[in-house]
């Protein structure tokens, strides 16, 4: 959303490379110890603070754990992506190959007009991402 070039892609593999992401090995170590490795938190999370200061460890935590009980509450009700989202995250998900979860048989894949609106406003969507840090409320700009 800065307009920062990053490979969301290098997050779908076994083993994480290089995101693009300033800071992005350290903030990935302390989701893997926090997720996977409790016996390791200790580490990631002293790593965290060293790297971005207790503020950061503070953020990086909060956004874990928002993205833990967004995609809880979703897949426990069964929520699908509505269609307007679905046209912007497709190319996400495809690219990230959540599909081969099992919690994705709630959001089926996009019928044929929905394939129609990806092609058409897929584009669109992807050009306007990086100028959208700039303009929603509560984003610090830069400068």
């Amino acid at each position: 959303m800065d307009g920062e070039a990053v490979s969301l892609g290098a997050m779908a593999e076994d083993e994480v490379g290089d995101t693009g992401v300033a800071d992005g090995r350290v903030i990935v170590d302390f989701v893997d110890a926090l997720l996977r490795s409790p016996t390791e938190l200790d580490d990631g999370r002293s790593a965290l603070v060293e790297e971005l200061g207790r503020e950061g460890l503070v953020d990086v935590a909060a956004v874990v754990a928002q993205f833990q009980v967004m995609n809880r509450v979703a897949d426990a009700t069964g929520i699908p992506l509505d269609g307007s989202l679905e046209v912007v995250a497709a190319d996400l998900q495809e690219e990230l190959g959540l599909r081969r979860f099992a919690s994705s048989a709630n959001s089926p894949e996009a019928g044929t007009g929905g394939r129609l609106m990806r092609k058409l406003l897929g584009p669109v969507a992807r050009a306007a991402m990086p100028h959208l840090g700039r303009v929603l409320p509560g984003r610090r700009s830069k400068g």
